[in-house]
């Protein structure tokens, strides 16, 4: 009978410590990506976020040393397609003042898209 109930225990522990960990870890921000062809060799890239409730994202373009880490996309460009301008910003957004870095940020919430556009110089290559 001893252990039976010793097995009951250990056997719950177990099944109990996989969502404690998976409680703990936030991911509170889901990063899709779509390609858009505009003509034979100009294509968008379109990143959308889905920003869970309560969540923010900050924008790229935060200078202040001070304030939060900006939102980055490093896109390398390779042989054979080039980006053109840098990635544009849309979606809801408000500006405020940010409570935990005291100071006026643009923020994102429930949804952001960032867009960048990059050209195909070489027909072999696959965006």
């Amino acid at each position: 009978m001893r252990v039976f109930y010793l097995f009951t225990i250990i056997t719950g522990l177990l099944l109990s410590i996989p969502s404690f960990l998976n409680a703990q870890m936030l991911d509170p921000v889901d990063v899709k990506y779509e390609v858009y062809q505009l003509d034979e060799e100009t294509f968008d890239i379109v990143f959308t976020a889905i920003i869970d409730e309560g969540w923010y994202m900050y924008s790229q373009h935060i200078d202040d040393p001070n304030g939060p880490l900006p939102t980055v996309f490093h896109l390398e460009e390779e042989a054979g397609f080039e980006l053109i301008n840098g990635t544009e910003e849309c979606g809801k957004s408000e500006i405020g003042f940010d409570q935990f870095f005291e100071m006026e940020l643009l923020k994102f919430k429930e949804r952001a898209v960032f867009i960048q556009r990059v050209r195909v110089t070489d027909p072999n290559v696959e965006i």
